[in-house]
């Protein structure tokens, strides 16, 4: 498979036969929607080297020498930037993007001018953070000086933690601060003394071993050793008793490895692993030229390999992956040529890509979320994909250009065919809870089939559009902490069906829509939902709501009262029960007509 990346442009992926290698090949790049810009200090001087943060996606940039930089953005809309560097100060701004010349300029902001001592004495070469809790919310870039001075700029207020360290000394407690807007904050940091552990590690002859790890707790990062076996850990308390761990993939250290902080040098003595070969083979006794072994690479067109391996009860354990195959793990007499080590062939999903036309679609790329690697279809078609290990059913998806489908395989299934469907370009506007169009509102479109999830922002007077794939998405007006889990509970979600090569749909509190109110008795791991429709039967637990055409969800309601709003007039179906278990009596199911002055309420559930 080929991908083609370009600045300014969507990256395009084309799978390429290769025996086609030496063939003229043409790939069609689209423009993607960037934003471009200037970040500048608050001179209005040019700011290198700083990174501009996409709010709501977590994507970023760093501008160059001159100050400028360029984000590419998923769709047209209203985006936040943001940009923080601890000498220049803070800034953020919002774009309508596409955009050119856009300005972010650094603020001070609040100021923490940390001053780091030791023995009455300021320190050069520290080095500070602030943190609120665990999480470390900036870092200095530029260690102290002779003043021993490290300054903290463009920090919103707040209370936060302040940390300062050195790598020959000892780090101390955090130092509250709170800050208001504009202030400059002064804090005194004194480290204490800092102690090493120093030493040599050898081996069973005496020979230094290089590449060695040792890590201690207290310390921020593990030594290696150099060509001469020596290493150095720093900033330890001094003379506390300190726990080694040693680590290097051909050696073994003793189970019980400790120094003394400051005091004298140690000198560790490891065992040599012993050298083991053997061959790696598939079922038919074919080599298998590439694989992993312990964690470590191995290639030999033979198959054959000689790794250093620890001995327990005199055997040695090896755990094996390779391309194509199950992975193995196995354990064996420590005989100095383990022999030949079959692996067996993973699952494989044969099958034929087609368009909506049922004509074959050469080139196609299919995969699925638990798979090591794509397989791409030939001129027919055709293609031969590897499957995860695991067994059971596979959602395979499948890819071409701008066409997107999807198949399942049930387990043994000989032939699959992957639909591709033209996508649907999606328009609409984005209300917020007083039905008003929200400009710059964050929105989470979640692709729970495809395990995807996309994020954009509305943009002028609310409005939005994008291309998806047809099928069926839930939506969340509000968005999520990118990286981080996508929490359900609580949140109102909209499911929709996406079909059709234009499609329209409103998000939030529509305009001129109905409100809804429901009475439940809230419980862990039951939902609520409103499904558009007259339905005759609900499954237990109601698994296909999940896949309805349109239906507002709420998954463990909060509060006994729910308010759903901007609900088109109609027929509608209101369901409580478990979201992925069986409810006791089955879930309550009421019928009601929008608009309607009642509020519905579900009969109390019986405890299952």
């Amino acid at each position: 498979v080929l991908r083609v990346s370009a600045r300014d442009c969507k990256t395009a992926e084309l799978p390429v036969a290769v025996s086609a290698l030496d063939l003229p090949l043409a790939v069609t790049l689209t423009h993607a929607s960037v934003i471009r810009g200037v970040v500048q200090d608050e001179y209005e001087q040019p700011a290198p080297g700083v990174e501009v943060r996409l709010e709501a996606l977590g994507r970023a940039a760093r501008s160059d020498a001159t100050g400028h930089f360029v984000l590419p953005v998923p769709s047209p809309g209203q985006y936040v930037l943001s940009a923080h560097h601890s000498e220049w100060g803070s800034g953020s701004v919002r774009v309508e993007a596409p955009a050119e010349q856009v300005r972010v300029m650094l603020e001070p902001r609040g100021t923490v001018d940390v001053l780091v001592e030791h023995n009455g004495r300021r320190v050069e070469g520290a080095s500070a953070s602030l943190r609120q809790g665990d999480r470390e919310l900036l870092a200095s870039e530029e260690p102290s000086g002779s003043d021993g001075v490290v300054r903290l700029r463009g920090i919103p207020p707040g209370s936060y933690q302040v940390i300062a360290f050195h790598a020959e000394l000892q780090t101390a407690e955090p130092l509250r601060v709170d800050l208001r807007e504009g202030d400059t904050v002064r804090v005194r940091v004194v480290l204490g003394e800092g102690a090493q552990v120093t030493g040599q590690v050898v081996d069973g002859k005496g020979e230094p071993v290089a590449g060695a790890e040792l890590h201690a707790p207290a310390s921020r990062r593990p030594a290696v050793t150099d060509a001469q076996g020596r290493f150095e850990l720093g900033a330890l308390k001094p003379r506390a008793t300190v726990a080694l761990r040693f680590s290097h993939p051909g050696y073994d250290a003793p189970e019980q490895l400790s120094a003394v902080a400051g005091g004298a040098p140690v000198k560790v003595q490891v065992r040599a692993r012993q050298l083991f070969t053997g061959r790696v083979v598939a079922p038919d006794g074919a080599p298998v030229g590439h694989c992993e072994i312990n964690g470590r690479e191995v290639r030999d067109a033979d198959g054959r390999f000689s790794l250093p391996l620890a001995v327990v009860d005199g055997k040695v354990t090896l755990v094996l992956q390779a391309h194509g195959f199950q992975p193995k793990q196995v354990e064996l007499s420590a005989a100095r040529d383990l022999g030949n080590i079959p692996l067996t062939l993973a699952p494989r999903a044969v099958g034929t890509v087609k368009d909506e036309s049922d004509k074959p679609v050469p080139q196609a790329v299919v995969t699925c979320k638990e798979c090591d690697e794509a397989g791409a279809a030939g001129p027919d078609g055709r293609f031969t994909l590897a499957l995860p290990a695991s067994g059971g059913k596979v959602e395979l998806a499948g890819r071409r250009w701008n066409m997107e489908g999807s198949a399942t395989v049930e387990p043994g299934q000989a032939e699959v065919t992957v639909k591709l469907r033209s996508p649907s370009r999606l328009t609409g506007v984005v209300y917020d809870e007083q039905g008003k169009p929200a400009e710059g509102k964050e929105v989470a479109v979640l692709d729970a089939q495809r395990g995807t999830a996309l994020m954009f922002l509305s943009g002028v007077k609310g409005t939005y559009r994008m291309e998806v794939a047809p099928g069926v998405y839930r939506f969340f007006v509000g968005g999520f902490v990118p990286g981080g889990p996508l929490s359900m509970s609580g949140r109102e979600m909209l499911i929709h069906e996406v079909k059709g090569r234009e499609a329209t749909l409103d998000l939030g509190n529509a305009e001129g829509g109905e409100p809804l109110t429901v009475r439940v008795d809230p419980r862990p791991g039951y939902a609520l939902w409103v499904v558009r429709g007259d339905l005759e039967k609900v499954g237990n637990p109601p698994e296909e709501l999940n896949r309805a055409a349109y239906a507002r969800l709420v998954y463990e309601p909060s509060e006994g009262r729910v308010a759903f709003r901007g609900l088109a007039p109609g027929r509608y179906t209101v369901v409580w029960g478990g979201y992925h278990m069986d409810t006791a009596g089955g879930p309550r199911v009421v019928k009601v007509d929008v608009p309607t002055p009642d509020e519905v309420v579900l009969d109390p559930l019986t405890a299952p």
